[in-house]
Order: C-alpha cells, then sequence, then structure tokens
C-alpha cells in the first residue's frame, strides 16, 4: 500500500483526491466553514506512485529480475553521478567566471590589489580541480550512458529493435548493459589520463 506524508494543513486526515496527479506533490482541498481561508496546501506525497512514474524507474519492479535489477541499479547510478558532475561543473565556472569579471573592475583601486591578486590566484585554483576531476566531461559521458541504459531498457521492455528478432532477449540485454558500461568506463579512464597529462607541470 502507498505510503502518504502530510503538512500544512491542520484539519481532517490526509487523503489522495480522484483527479490528483500520482506525480505532483500538492493539491488543495476547501477549509472548514468559518476558516476564513481560501483554501488549505495539502501535501501529498506517494513514493511509489513518484517512483513508478518517473521515467528513470518506469517500467521497473525490484527483485523481480537480477539483469533488470542491475540495470536499473545502473541507470539510477549514472543519473545521479550526472546530476552531481553537472552541478559541480556549473558552480566552478560561475565562480571562475565571476572571478574573471570583477578583475578589471577591481583593478583601478590601488588599494584593491590584494583583492584582485586574490581573485586570480583562485581563478588557477577552479581551473585547475576542474581539469583534475573532469566534471564537465564526466557530466557528459554518464549523461550519455544514462540515456543509452534508459533506451536499451525500453527496447527490451517494449520486445522492439534488435530485441524483437533475438532468440534469447534477456541475455541480449545483459550483453549490451555490460558493453555500455564497459565503453563507459575506458571512456572515463581515457579522460582521467588526459587530463592527469594536461594538468601534470611540464619538464
Amino acid at each position: 500500500m502507498a505510503h502518504h506524508v502530510a503538512a500544512y494543513t491542520e484539519h481532517s486526515v490526509p487523503t489522495r483526491f480522484a483527479d490528483e496527479s500520482p506525480w505532483h506533490p500538492f493539491s488543495f482541498r476547501p477549509p472548514p466553514t468559518g476558516s476564513g481561508r481560501l483554501f488549505t496546501p495539502v501535501l501529498c506525497y506517494d513514493r511509489f506512485a513518484m517512483g513508478a512514474s518517473d521515467s528513470v524507474r518506469i517500467g521497473y519492479t525490484p527483485g523481480q529480475d537480477v539483469t533488470l535489477d542491475h540495470l536499473q541499479d545502473q541507470i539510477e547510478w549514472y543519473d545521479r553521478k550526472s546530476g552531481s558532475n553537472q552541478k559541480a561543473f556549473k558552480v566552478l565556472k560561475i565562480c571562475t567566471i565571476s572571478a574573471a569579471a570583477l578583475i578589471p573592475l577591481l583593478a583601478k583601486f590601488n588599494e584593491m590589489s590584494w583583492v584582485t591578486a586574490g581573485l586570480g590566484i583562485l581563478i588557477v585554483i577552479l581551473e585547475g580541480l576542474q581539469q583534475l576531476y573532469q566534471y564537465h566531461a564526466n557530466w557528459i559521458s554518464y549523461r550519455s550512458t544514462c540515456e543509452a541504459l534508459k533506451h536499451e531498457k525500453f527496447l527490451y521492455l517494449g520486445k522492439a529493435g534488435m530485441y524483437a528478432a533475438a532468440n534469447d532477449p534477456h541475455t541480449l540485454l545483459a550483453e549490451r548493459i555490460e558493453s555500455l558500461v564497459s565503453q563507459e568506463h575506458a571512456k572515463w579512464a581515457s579522460t582521467q589520463e588526459q587530463g592527469q597529462k594536461s594538468g601534470a607541470p611540464k619538464s
């Protein structure tokens, strides 16, 4: 049975409404008579309904198949890592651009020379972190692999593409998963090696 969590209401027991979208976290119920309120917001969060309608988890039921469990685990891992690398890259870039934009302005003031120097050092550090951890390359690679794995899952569930003519679609799915993950691992190793070479001091 789905579990519901309600908040922001002082009235009655929370319930799900028939016209409420299963993935929409908020609903509005009529207020009690004489309360003077136009509506009472109610938070109805159904984690099972959200999981079923989430594009990452759609068509997946945990524990039914080892291969599908592994596929779902990989999809969620790459989805999560892609998001974290995207955020890290954008934060570093925003800080770098902001610091670079301030340097010409602060350079006009002699008493701010130490701040200008500090911003220059900060830019070098931020660019060094980007080169070291390869946030941008990892973001693109992880997102590409995540979408490729989801593509394989939907083809398998729909018995389409190469799975339609396969003698054993389940075995083919397992092989395709390992092939995509192995390719991503090779790309990651190559990216890390390039990053270390570009960040290493020249002799």
